[in-house]
């Protein structure tokens, strides 16, 4: 299994996305029931998120981030990296 770091940005304010930003949620809940989701934090003031998903490759960790209503939308912008855990020290 890989870890990948998706980040997504809004590109409109989340009251326009309110509808979109709960649908995103819910799907933070079906990766987390599938275990794909390790961790999850909001950016800023619903700037966007960043997410660790762990997934068999990239071909399948990308499935699971074109699925967000935010994307979808058009009112996001994502990438998919791949992630590591830090091996330089204790910070």
């Amino acid at each position: 299994m890989r870890r990948w770091a998706r980040t997504i940005r809004l590109t409109v304010d989340a009251g326009t996305a309110a509808a979109e930003l709960e649908g995103h949620r819910e799907q933070l809940e079906r990766m987390s029931a599938a275990g794909v989701l390790r961790h999850a934090w909001i950016l800023g003031e619903e700037d966007g998120f960043l997410e660790i998903l762990e997934t068999a490759d990239r071909h399948e960790a990308e499935a699971w981030c074109r699925e967000s209503p935010l994307l979808e939308a058009g009112f996001a912008a994502w990438s998919l990296v791949p992630a590591r855990p830090w091996e330089g020290g204790d910070s």
